[in-house]
């Protein structure tokens, strides 16, 4: 695999869409060129998620692919925010290194990715593999801890009735 490679996968808080906005940071540096897959494992971490590798089939990593128009910048930058990298302690929470992905037309690129580097033992599986979606279905849970109070709807027949005008 080419160690060279210029293509990035992201599959959490770096993706277009993720609440955190470090998207941005990549729209500085590269271009979205595609979705993609890794044959992985994903994980919650903590409210961000880990991925491994898997050789289980039909286990995957969803995610995206973007080209770095500068990668040596750019990883100064994102081996930062992942907390790898030189002086960083050891062992590193995430490790950047490069694996084969499936663009969303079938192409298979190599790219780099930062793949989680600590025990597994106690985290949850995200099963469909989608930190976006697990961030959004997550949503409503939310609603507790700020006090809110989720209302239920009405039985089939007895929904609001219209308004006369």
């Amino acid at each position: 695999m080419a160690k060279n490679t210029a293509y990035l996968f992201v599959y959490g808080s770096l993706r277009r869409g993720a609440k955190k906005g470090m998207n941005r940071l990549l729209a500085r540096y590269g271009r979205f060129v595609a979705n993609a897959t890794y044959p992985g494992r994903l994980y919650r971490v903590a409210d961000y998620p880990g991925a491994v590798p898997s050789d289980r089939p039909g286990e995957v990593v969803h995610g995206e692919v973007w080209r770095l128009a500068c990668p040596e910048r750019a990883f100064v930058r994102l081996d930062e925010y992942e907390a790898c990298g030189p002086g960083f302690p050891e062992p590193a929470e995430y490790v950047r290194c490069v694996a084969e992905v499936t663009l969303a037309g079938g192409e298979t690129v190599s790219a780099w990715l930062y793949l989680y580097n600590l025990p597994t033992e106690g985290l949850e599986v995200i099963g469909h593999g989608d930190y976006l979606h697990d961030a959004a279905d997550s949503q409503g849970s939310s609603c507790f801890s700020r006090g809110y109070r989720l209302l239920s709807p009405p039985p089939p027949g007895e929904g609001a009735k219209p308004r006369s005008k």
